[in-house]
């Protein structure tokens, strides 16, 4: 059987989606059982599947001609369906399709939806993106074989707004390198000291984006906490469209020495972070998933997170729940898990427990059971 898959939209491996491509592609490759052959489409400029070397798949680069957006939507539109067609495949799985789908007739299609945060961020995109997403990908999602939702939340979204029939939609929760968060790392006090920690602190590991990943309340709710606790706030991640808005705070509250931006963290030092905090703080607005709660949850470092979306529903109670909007809530919960030692430790058991739930080989082998399965 030969199976397409359009890893576009990816942004190089550094996003959650990114994560996700990169981890179901890698974990396919390794697993000896697979029979099929795989051709995987990826942009020109990733080059975070170089490394898979297995005759079982072929990773093929677009051309830099369709390298923008608008290029790479127009690619799935008109060229993909001919390769489709053209390579007689049996499947075309798109692993971002809240961002990238084609119409393909006679052939099996299934399209994995990470969210819809466009229906809950207002201004997430522009005028373009935005007529995209809402207008347009919803009629291509209903003409999908299959629909994968990474969380019931996202299915409920896709149920409602997209009217995808529910017999359509399979929930595979994502998985998580729990390895690599739970492995003791020998280099922690220089990893801290490059990023001049030196004082217990909260870690939030996204991308600096804004509105979204709501920073401005987490930094607002981390001044109050400063009252009565003497601790440090780490914000991990790229500065993304937005990032303005939270490092004028940090500057406004005169939080410079406090709040620690590091910019995007190497691979190997991130584990680090996150097993070395006290406490993992996730006030995002709006998540599809939330892999970085399980990260946390396998590092053996307590978790706390917005009470919306998906949050819940992966936290399960190996977490304090908190109203994002609330600042006062938010710093009453870090403070009761911070100061509370015995809280802690049971929420690090509890956490441990939960994330072994989640693993990437029960992602993959569920969407390998569901291209097996007769489509609509």
């Amino acid at each position: 059987m030969k199976v397409l898959i359009s890893a576009c939209a990816a942004d190089n491996g550094l996003s959650g989606i990114g994560h996700y491509i990169e981890s179901v592609v890698e974990h396919l490759a390794s697993d000896a059982s697979v029979q099929e052959h795989y051709i995987v489409y990826v942009e020109n400029r990733d080059n975070f599947l170089d490394d898979i070397d297995d005759a079982r798949f072929e990773v093929r680069k677009l051309s830099s001609a369709f390298s923008s957006v608008a290029g790479n939507i127009l690619w799935h539109f008109l060229i993909l369906p001919a390769i489709a067609l053209w390579s007689r495949a049996s499947v075309v799985i798109f692993l971002a399709a809240n961002r990238r789908l084609s119409l393909i007739p006679s052939v099996t299609t299934i399209g994995v939806v990470h969210d819809l945060s466009q229906l809950h961020i207002v201004g997430k995109y522009d005028r373009f993106r935005t007529f995209y997403v809402l207008q347009l990908l919803p009629i291509l999602m209903r003409r999908l074989s299959r629909v994968i939702a990474v969380s019931h939340s996202t299915a409920r979204d896709v149920r409602s707004f997209v009217k995808v029939p529910d017999a359509k939609i399979s929930v595979i929760h994502n998985g998580a390198d729990l390895q690599r968060f739970a492995r003791q790392m020998p280099q922690g006090n220089g990893v801290l000291a490059k990023y001049s920690i030196t004082k217990p602190y909260i870690i939030y590991t996204a991308r600096l984006e804004y509105p979204g990943k709501n920073h401005v309340k987490l930094i607002e709710a981390f001044c109050k906490l400063r009252k009565d606790c003497d601790v440090q706030l780490v914000l991990t991640g790229a500065q993304w469209k937005g990032s303005e808005p939270i490092l004028q705070r940090i500057d406004e509250l005169d939080l410079g020495a406090q709040v620690i931006v590091t910019g995007f963290v190497p691979g190997e030092e991130l584990p680090v972070l996150v097993q070395q905090a006290a406490l993992f703080a996730f006030p995002s607005l709006y998540e599809g998933f939330g892999i970085p709660l399980l990260e946390s949850m396998a590092a053996g470092t307590a978790v706390c997170a917005a009470n919306v979306s998906s949050l819940p529903e992966v936290l399960g109670d190996a977490g304090v729940l908190f109203d994002p909007n609330d600042t006062e809530d938010m710093a009453r919960v870090m403070q009761s898990i911070l100061q509370n030692e015995e809280m802690r430790n049971d929420l690090i058991k509890k956490g441990y427990e939960r994330s072994a739930i989640f693993t990437w080989e029960r992602t993959v082998a569920a969407m390998k059971a569901l291209c097996q399965t007769p489509a609509f």
